[in-house]
């Protein structure tokens, strides 16, 4: 960045604001609907409405495949054995997991434990601390390793995956936004892991298959929380630090893997809460920290609403709330809040006791310690890679007609001529080294503004009247981006969309401020977006829709856009329904590509769900006609920006 141009994020905060907007209108009409179930009906009705859109949300496999489990070493531990096991979830695609057996004679209560983020998985002390625990209990116990942690990390030595690869966080991101191309949810994959794992102790004689229980922390508690939802042999659940609501994560800007980002649900007029309203009447205990980024007021108001629905059942006493004294985690106060649960749930009398021995050391199920060693397994990018071959293979060539119908659907988007002439507000004009900027803020009627700019050899204090006009959508600043380039003939606009420029959030996830880290704002907030059924990139193209309504007031006929980078897109998607022209620089080549590249690290913010199952970038730019310049592509032009992405 140039050392002169300070005004990056000065208005950073527009995007957060939008969010948290949006979302406590939606949590505000749905405390009203839930004020108004008043009878058991009402409460089965609702159940049953909940339980369908939660299901829909999680695209699972038609089909169970073979689990072919192996039993990969043994370990006696005294009083129970710890299998290392591995099974698989699809076929080839495998799972590693930890099975602790009480030597007592079966059948045994089991423990499904799903593991939290932690980068060794099964074996982090304070799982192995709480599964030997419940084995001395009489528990039979699997520990399931989530895909890209501890033995199925899916990015190790990767060219070019260095900052992903063994990263759980990012390794998780990176996975999403890949199979969200294919309009699938990686949500559902981890899932679906914990589903084929009450297969496979439901497949062992010495587990009682009426006395199931899921327990998991962090991540573990979302996956607990998802799997108590969608199988209901698990028979109760104790999520530990993960229930509060979807609102003060928000409000409190917590970031959130791919996997706890539910595309529409809250959009939907869903809540956290109802993950656990769809499993009523089961049993089930909230254990949440009184110091925790999960916020434990909300924890006391999920609760409310799930004891207030369990009553109506007749079952108030099968949920309950545990707000432990320490920090996230899976602590003493939860052991034991959970051993006393299960204990209840299960008519089993045993005391627990905390392991005070050594922790074993001899969970690993491979030699190498990475499932990804061997190549008779498959990655989940082997998955996306086949299924982008089946869908470039079954798509059609769509008219422009169908393109714009399917865009317009898919991102939300107003008929041109419908977008509001936008009001602005003047800011102060900056310097930049060779010309004078006049900035303007738009005041667009859904609420989010963005900064436009006008390049001349003096101050433009207002937008004048003109015939000509260039505007520029950029990568990821339009000053910046715009300071080499000659001005042209006619009006240089520049427009900071929304995400970007002055625009960037100074709210949100700040991994070291890096735009593209798939842990960072930008993904933070298109996830949110998704959340609420809406789409950031889609958001993008209105702004563009706007700016251009205002040109075209001061008398624009000749209308050319110009997009740079991750700006190609949104400006592309926009040139469909406008009569101008169009020139895209280091434009990406695909949206395939993005899928089936390794080491691909685009913004999830260009990606549309299930975009491969109709058309592609290739598609887009074909029906633009001449009307487009592509200037370059991607590769060709790696080094044009200092902040960037490989799209090889």
């Amino acid at each position: 960045m140039k050392n002169w141009y300070t005004a990056k994020a000065s208005h950073g905060t527009i995007v957060n604001d939008d969010v948290v907007r949006r979302t406590r209108a939606i949590c505000a009409d749905r405390q009203k609907r839930l004020s108004a179930i008043k009878t058991r009906e009402d409460a089965e009705a609702y159940i049953n409405e909940v339980r369908a859109k939660i299901r829909k949300a999680f695209p699972l496999p038609a089909e169970k495949t073979p689990l072919n489990p192996q039993i990969t070493r043994t370990t006696d531990m005294g009083d129970y054995t710890i299998d290392c096991v591995i099974f698989e979830s699809r076929p080839r695609f495998p799972v590693s997991a930890a099975l602790y057996t009480p030597k007592t004679p079966g059948p045994h209560p089991a423990i499904l434990f799903l593991i939290g983020h932690s980068q060794t998985g099964k074996a982090a002390d304070q799982y192995q601390l709480s599964c030997r625990m419940y084995a001395q209990m009489g528990y039979t116990v699997l520990a399931v390793d989530p895909i890209a942690q501890g033995e199925r990390y899916q990015f190790i030595g990767v060219p070019g995956a260095e900052s992903v690869s063994g990263a759980c966080c990012s390794e998780h991101n990176t996975l999403g936004k890949q199979l969200l191309l294919c309009g699938d949810f990686f949500g559902a994959w981890r899932s679906w892991d914990a589903i084929r794992g009450v297969d496979f102790l439901l497949s062992r004689p010495d587990v009682d298959a009426s006395r199931i229980a899921v327990t998991g922390t962090s991540g573990g508690g979302t996956m607990t929380t998802f799997a108590f939802t969608l199988d209901e042999r698990l028979a109760i659940a104790a999520p530990s630090s993960y229930i509060t609501t979807w609102q003060r994560n928000i409000e409190n800007e917590l970031p959130v893997d791919s996997e706890q980002a539910i595309p529409r649900l809250l959009g939907q007029g869903l809540e956290m809460t109802d993950l656990l309203i769809a499993a009523a009447p089961r049993p089930v205990r909230i254990m949440a920290q009184i110091n925790d980024f999960f916020d434990a007021r909300g924890s006391e108001t999920a609760y409310n609403e799930v004891k207030r629905i369990y009553e109506l059942l007749g079952a108030g006493d099968d949920v309950s709330l545990i707000v432990g004294p320490d920090l996230h985690g899976y602590t003493h106060a939860h052991r034991m809040a959970a051993s006393e649960f299960f204990n209840s749930q299960f008519g089993v009398n045993a005391t627990p006791v905390e392991p005070t021995d050594k922790l074993c050391d001899e969970l690993r199920c491979t030699e190498t310690g990475q499932l990804s060693d061997n190549p008779k397994w498959r990655l989940v990018h082997d998955f996306i890679v086949d299924e982008a071959e089946r869908l470039r293979k079954s798509r059609r060539e769509l008219s422009l007609e169908e393109l714009r119908s399917y865009f317009a659907n898919a991102l939300g988007l107003p008929a041109v001529d419908s977008v509001a002439i936008p009001p602005y507000r003047m800011l102060r004009p900056m310097d930049a080294p060779n010309y004078k900027v006049g900035r303007f803020r738009l005041e667009k009627d859904d609420g989010v503004d963005v900064i436009l700019r006008l390049v001349a050899d003096y101050y433009m204090l207002h937008i004048p009247m003109c015939e000509k006009a260039r505007l520029l959508i950029p990568h990821m600043d339009s000053l910046l981006e715009h300071e080499d380039m000659p001005i042209k003939d006619g009006l240089d606009v520049l427009l900071d969309v929304r995400g970007i420029g002055e625009l960037e959030p100074s709210s949100g996830p700040q991994v070291g401020r890096d735009f593209f880290h798939p842990y960072q704002y930008d993904y933070y907030y298109d996830s949110v977006y998704r959340m609420l059924g809406e789409s950031y990139l889609g958001g993008r193209v209105r702004d563009i829709f706007s700016a251009v309504a205002l040109l075209r007031s001061k008398g624009c006929k000749d209308l050319t856009l110009r997009g740079h980078g991750q700006g190609a897109i949104p400006t592309a998607i926009a040139a469909l329904f406008l009569d101008c022209k169009v020139e895209l620089v280091a434009a990406p080549v695909s949206w395939e590509n993005m899928a089936l590249s390794r080491a691909n690290v685009w913004p999830q913010a260009v990606l549309i769900e299930n975009v491969l199952a109709t058309t592609d970038l290739p598609d887009l730019y074909k029906a633009l006609g001449d009307r487009l310049t592509i200037l370059s592509n991607w590769d060709m032009v790696k080094p044009v920006f200092e902040e960037g992405v490989d799209d090889r």
